[in-house]
């Protein structure tokens, strides 16, 4: 995601979200976050708008809670997203299990190596939203990845066993 505004009206992404308001309990909500404002929709109803306060990027929002919540909307919304990263990781566990039939990748516990890479890259992209000085620019990040990619691809020992 790039650190500069959007000179459209309205940005291109959105964030779904449960609303917890009494009319449209347990139902999805959109985000959207425009120039000059947040707007609050529902099935394509406004429900709100909120005036930006800064003209700083926006760098973080928090996409899924600790707890999801009372709604079934809330719960739904968390056990969608954890579907999604486990498909991911099934994914990558399913790679790295090939690569170790093959004889390319050495023998490891190709779930354990799926959920160690998941989340060494959610924190380097995760220094994108960092208030402070540990904040990374898009292209910080970037590099840090092709530094992490070329670890993984040809480890960190100079000469190996």
């Amino acid at each position: 995601m790039s650190n500069a505004r959007s000179q459209s009206t309205e940005s291109s992404w959105s964030l779904a979200s449960p609303c917890e308001s009494d009319a449209h309990a347990g139902r999805i909500v959109a985000i959207h976050v425009e120039d000059a404002s947040f707007r609050v929709t529902c099935d394509g109803a406004e429900l709100s708008l909120h005036p930006r306060t800064s003209d700083h990027p926006v760098r973080r929002m928090l996409a899924f809670p600790a707890d999801p919540g009372r709604y079934s909307a809330g719960r739904e919304l968390s056990e969608r997203l954890a579907r999604n990263i486990k498909r991911q990781n099934d994914r990558l566990v399913d790679a790295l299990s090939a690569g170790i039939a093959a004889g390319i990748a050495r023998p490891v516990d190709p779930s354990r190596v799926a959920t160690v890479l998941l989340a060494a890259w959610n924190g380097i992209i995760s220094l994108n939203w960092r208030p402070d000085q540990l904040h990374r620019t898009e292209t910080e990040l970037r590099e840090l990845l092709e530094t992490a990619a070329d670890i993984i691809a040809n480890g960190l020992l100079e000469n190996p066993k």
